[in-house]
């Protein structure tokens, strides 16, 4: 048998939740909040960007689908088109006009930048 002061004990603390009326647990009204706070964040993002956007129209950009088989498709186009103009699509050897010691001695004063390149030089 449960005496009357053990049974107070084992009750559950209700709190007042103001925004709905309801009568919670301390810790069901500490998730309520949380969750309020990161709507109320959410949603002054999304007011902000909306702000934003209304602001520069131009910045908004518009992703495109891209149909993977469109890539095949090229690919196929390129190669009949290298065939047709009678070169090999996929040649076994290519002509070599420079040994790699040439040609780090005949750029390594013009480049100091890794990546950088040179629009004039072809081949």
């Amino acid at each position: 048998m449960v005496e009357p002061g053990e049974q107070a004990e084992k009750e559950v603390k209700q709190i007042l939740d103001e925004v709905t009326g309801e009568m919670v647990s301390k810790n069901e009204l500490k998730k309520r909040q949380k969750l309020r706070a990161n709507e109320a964040k959410k949603k002054e993002k999304e007011e902000a960007k909306a702000k934003e956007q209304a602001a520069n129209p131009k910045a908004e950009k518009v992703k495109e689908e891209v149909d993977p088989t469109k890539y095949t498709e090229n690919r196929k186009i390129w190669i009949q088109n290298q065939r047709d103009a009678g070169a090999n699509p996929y040649p076994h050897k290519f002509h070599r006009e420079l040994r790699i010691d040439e040609l780090r001695e005949k750029f390594a004063s013009v480049l100091t930048v890794k990546g950088e390149f040179l629009e004039e030089e072809k081949d």
